[in-house]
């Protein structure tokens, strides 16, 4: 049986580094200035908070205006995070550029491509775990 406070510990630090790689891969595409620093982080904290909130974004069956405009900007915050994360992985990891990467290293963009994949994927699984009811009263794992 698996401690559901350590799952969700984990999974709070993993999306605090997808944070991390959100902003160092927006920085890497920007060019470091102060505008994109500043931008950098703001991206980063909304695509970390849109991501934290996926259950209740898609929770709400409504189909006004702003519910539907909030589920096709997520859609375009994970892709925005699967592309930074990538680049900002292959920065903290690789210690390279992701665009400097070529077929001959398919044994490192399997690497990047899987953690890149887990990472920004943490956020919304910890969405979904904090609320499950079964999740968070030990029922599950």
């Amino acid at each position: 049986m698996f401690n559901r406070h350590v799952i969700l510990l984990v999974l709070g630090f993993v999306t605090v580094y997808d944070i991390i790689t959100t902003v160092s891969g927006t920085l890497e595409i920007l060019q470091i200035s102060v505008g994109s620093v500043v931008a950098s982080v703001t991206l980063g904290l909304l695509i970390g908070g849109m991501l934290y909130y996926t259950h209740e974004i898609f929770l709400n069956k409504s189909k006004d205006f702003l519910p539907q405009a909030f589920k096709a900007l997520w859609g375009l915050a994970f892709l925005y995070d699967i592309w930074t994360s990538c680049t900002g992985n292959a920065k903290f990891i690789l210690q390279e550029n992701v665009t400097t990467l070529t077929t001959d290293d398919w044994k490192r963009l399997i690497l990047l491509l899987g953690l890149t994949l887990f990472v920004s994927s943490c956020p919304v699984i910890l969405s979904y775990a904090r609320n499950n009811e079964r999740f968070m009263r030990g029922q599950i794992l």
